[in-house]
């Protein structure tokens, strides 16, 4: 006695849906996270050298124009203001508006005034920005200002602490606060008048170097790689979902053909 065999018609019809199952599961594939491109701790140059991320701006007052950026440097720990400032390690290092401070150099300390250490980042083609989060910590000297991702405050401004031998707790960007293209995280330090409004190389007491340490902790963006990728794009697992169809359905009619 023959086969049973199914109608084409229903043949058809349940191949089209294990086909839009399998095209919903490859597609969800195509999505995944991935740490935020781009989104470096402070230091992650050699002490003495400048950072290749995070630059910073000074004024003497709060301004919210005219920025001129130039590159900071990771803070050179081979005299002051090490240790006093929390000693660094492999995760990040402090950088600050010059290569170093101390005898060695013969700079002893910044103006007072406002100090906009900023980092910019892009988000490109196949990052989904409105996912993107990510958590870091700070440590300051001297007070930690305010910190503003893209226009917006990441929590109420942290006027007034400075406890640059310690870290925040911390602090973390929700998703929405990242946009497509140029992101820029800024962390503003004030530092406060030189004690005895003058440095002297005879008294370290007097010394008042301006810096900031920032810590990334971990971050995620959702990421579906655009025509080229690795994975697949959407018309050519359609076109792969196709192909597999047909071949299913050819075989089962050669099978049909032999049990009739």
């Amino acid at each position: 006695m023959g086969q049973v065999l199914m109608p084409d018609s229903r043949r058809v019809e349940v191949c089209m849906k294990i086909l839009g199952f399998t095209f919903i599961a490859l597609a969800a594939s195509c999505i995944h996270a991935t740490p935020i491109p781009g989104l470096l701790s402070t230091g992650s140059s050699a002490p003495g050298s400048p950072d290749p991320a995070w630059t910073y701006f000074y004024s003497p007052v709060p301004v919210s124009t005219g920025f001129v950026f130039t590159p900071a440097f990771t803070t050179s720990t081979s005299d002051f203001p090490f240790p006093l400032w929390l000693a660094n390690d492999t995760n990040s290092r402090w950088i600050s508006p010059q290569p170093g401070y101390g005898h060695s150099t013969g700079v002893f300390g910044d103006p007072q005034g406002y100090y906009y250490f900023v980092l910019p980042f892009t988000l490109g083609s196949g990052y989904v920005a409105s996912t993107g989060t990510f958590t870091f910590r700070v440590s300051t000297d001297n007070a930690l200002n305010s910190i503003i991702l893209n226009g917006t405050y990441l929590g109420t401004p942290f006027y007034g602490s400075n406890d640059f031998s310690a870290w925040t707790g911390p602090i973390t960007a929700p998703p929405g606060t990242l946009i497509p293209g140029l992101n820029q995280l800024a962390v503003i330090v004030y530092n406060w008048p030189t004690p005895g409004n003058a440095s002297v190389a005879w008294n370290p007491h007097s010394w008042n170097p301006a810096g900031v340490r920032v810590e990334i902790l971990s971050s995620y963006i959702d990421y579906s790689p655009p025509s080229g990728g690795v994975i697949p794009e959407p018309a050519t697992i359609w076109m792969a979902g196709a192909g597999l169809t047909l071949l299913g359905l050819w075989k089962s009619r050669r099978k049909r053909g032999s049990t009739l």
